[in-house]
């Protein structure tokens, strides 16, 4: 089994000092999730992106490599 760990693009980071606090908790716990099961239930690939996965969270869109 592959090891899969957590890197946050800068950007990313920046979004989210402007969203609410709750939904930062929300977001963050399922990023730390994506470490240990890569691949969930209603995770969906990208369309024209060889490696690129999406995880639907609320209003919120969660892409992974």
């Amino acid at each position: 089994m592959k090891n899969y760990t957590l890197r946050w693009k800068r950007s990313a980071l920046k979004e989210l000092e402007e969203l609410p606090r709750a939904t930062v908790i929300k977001l963050v716990a399922l990023a730390e999730s994506l470490v240990a099961v890569p691949f969930p239930e209603g995770c969906r690939k990208l369309s024209g992106a060889e490696h690129t996965w999406r995880v639907r969270t609320g209003n919120y869109l969660t892409q992974h490599l």
